[in-house]
C-alpha cells in the first residue's frame, strides 16, 4: 500500500457498480492505491506480488482482474516481464480541474460526467503523508478521513438545510424511541392466606418448622379452628422421644385417637385377682 488517499468518485456507490464489482472491488481499491496519479497507469505489474499483499491466491486476482476488464474499469498491457494496468477515466488526484485521462473508447459522456463528478470526489486514508505543500494548502478542514475543498465549485450554489424540528418532522413512534423507558414495578406476591390459620401457626410453634405447601391443608383439617396447643405438644414430645421421624406428620393421628399405650388397666396380673379375693374373705365381705 503506497498513497494516503485513494482517488474514488462518488459514483462508486452506485448499485450498478455493486452488482459488476462484487467481490474484486478490493483489487480494484488496490490498483487505484498503487497507481501513478500522473497518468492514471500502474507500472511493472504482477498478479503475484498483488495476491501476496491482498493474500489472495493468483488465480482470484486473475479472475477479479479479469471482472475489472471485462465490465471497462481498467486494460492490461503485456511487457516483457511485468504488465501495466491502465485505468479508465482517471482523474489525478491533485488536480481539481476534473481533466479526464485514458478515458474509455466509445464514451462520449466520460468527460462530461467525470467534471461534474470531479467537484464531489472523496479520498480515504490509508498510510502516507501528503508532501505536496501546494495541493495541502489547496484543502481546508480535515474531519475523519474525508479532506474537503477550500472553495465551493464555482457557480454551484452552497446547499441550505433547514433546522431539524424533532417534533415536526419526525414521526412520534420514532420519536418515543428515544424516550427513556418507565420502570414499571413488579407487584408483590400475596402470601398465602393459609399461612394466617391458627392451625398452621400452632404446628410451626411445636415443631419449629413449616409444613410443605402441599400438606398445609392437611395440618388444618386436623388441628382445626381450636387447636388443643398443650394436647398437640405432648403427641409430638411423645413422638420425638419413641425415636420416630421428625419430619413425619403421623403425630397428628396421636392428637385425634390418643398416644397408643397410655390406657392403665384396673387389674395387672392374675395374682393381683387372687390376692384381692383372699383379703375380701379375712375381712368376712
Amino acid at each position: 500500500m503506497k498513497k494516503t488517499y485513494i482517488k474514488v468518485k462518488c459514483g462508486i456507490l452506485d448499485p450498478k457498480h455493486r452488482r459488476k464489482l462484487g467481490l474484486a472491488v478490493y483489487l480494484y481499491m488496490y490498483i487505484l492505491d498503487n497507481a501513478n496519479w500522473d497518468d492514471g497507469i500502474v507500472h511493472e505489474w504482477t498478479d503475484k506480488n498483488a495476491a501476496q499483499e491482498l493474500e489472495f491466491t493468483v488465480n482470484t486476482v486473475r479472475d477479479y482482474r479479469k471482472i475489472l476488464e471485462d465490465n471497462d474499469y481498467i486494460t492490461t498491457k503485456k511487457g516483457q516481464h511485468s504488465q501495466s494496468i491502465i485505468i479508465y477515466n482517471w482523474s489525478n488526484p491533485r488536480s481539481y480541474d476534473g481533466a479526464i485521462i485514458n478515458p474509455r473508447q466509445n464514451d462520449s459522456d466520460a468527460q462530461s460526467d467525470a467534471q461534474s463528478d470531479a467537484q464531489s470526489d472523496t479520498q480515504t486514508s490509508t498510510n502516507q503523508s501528503v508532501d505536496d505543500v501546494s495541493t495541502y494548502n489547496q484543502m481546508s478542514d480535515v474531519k475523519g478521513h474525508i479532506i474537503y475543498p477550500a472553495k465551493a465549485p464555482e457557480n454551484k450554489p452552497e446547499p441550505v438545510y433547514s433546522e431539524f424540528n424533532n417534533q415536526a418532522d419526525m414521526p412520534q413512534e420514532w420519536a418515543e424511541e428515544y424516550l427513556p423507558k418507565k420502570q414499571t414495578k413488579k407487584p408483590k406476591n400475596q402470601p398465602d392466606p393459609r399461612y394466617l390459620h391458627i392451625a398452621y401457626s400452632t404446628f410451626y410453634s411445636i415443631t419449629k418448622r413449616r409444613p410443605n405447601k402441599e400438606l398445609v391443608d392437611l395440618v388444618i383439617d386436623i388441628l382445626g379452628d381450636n387447636p388443643d396447643v398443650e394436647r398437640a405438644r405432648a403427641c409430638y414430645v411423645e413422638w420425638l422421644s419413641r425415636g420416630y421421624n421428625p419430619m413425619s406428620l403421623k403425630w397428628l393421628d396421636w392428637y385425634v385417637t390418643g398416644i397408643p399405650g397410655y390406657q392403665k388397666k384396673d387389674v395387672q396380673s392374675s395374682n393381683d385377682a387372687i390376692l384381692k379375693q383372699a383379703m375380701e374373705g379375712l375381712h368376712g365381705s
